[in-house]
């Protein structure tokens, strides 16, 4: 989830390769991308609105699939996306079964609300953090990472 404009199309057309929202570019592959990896895992992605007025990105998969990426990428994914955005608050919900963790860039040290805090040295400290917490998620959770 992050606090940013959120979709400004339906969520089947920000899933397509095509389409961006980027100025000058021709394709946006982020999501798709990460939707071929979910699906191939046997999973499936949703994109919603979220509770802090962006979007909601969900991806559910099985953990023992062959195909699941390690969640230790997970990790460094979220990092990358702190690091590289310090103005947007990212959180993600760990789950399996009834036991879930939470993790926030914003209680990492990350600049929740305000472009201006977690620039620089701040925003990586954050991102290494937010890694840490992932990670440790992952193991509270007993997930191979």
């Amino acid at each position: 989830e992050d606090d940013g404009p959120g979709l400004a199309v339906e969520p089947e057309q920000a899933l397509d390769p095509f389409y961006t929202t980027k100025e000058g570019k021709r394709t946006g592959l982020g999501l798709s991308l990460f939707r071929q990896q979910v699906e191939r895992a046997g999973g499936g992605v949703e994109l919603g609105r979220s509770a802090l007025g962006g979007l909601a990105v969900r991806a559910r998969l099985g953990l023992g699939h062959v195909d699941r990426s390690p969640l230790g990428a997970l990790a460094g994914a979220l990092a990358g996306v702190v690091a590289a955005n310090p103005g947007i608050e990212i959180r993600a919900r760990l789950a399996r079964g009834d036991r879930a963790v939470n993790v926030s860039s914003a209680d990492a040290g990350g600049a929740a609300g305000s472009p201006k805090r977690g620039t620089g040295g701040a925003a990586r400290v954050a991102a290494r953090r937010l890694r840490e917490r992932v990670n440790e998620g992952i193991a509270a959770l007993g997930m191979r990472g």
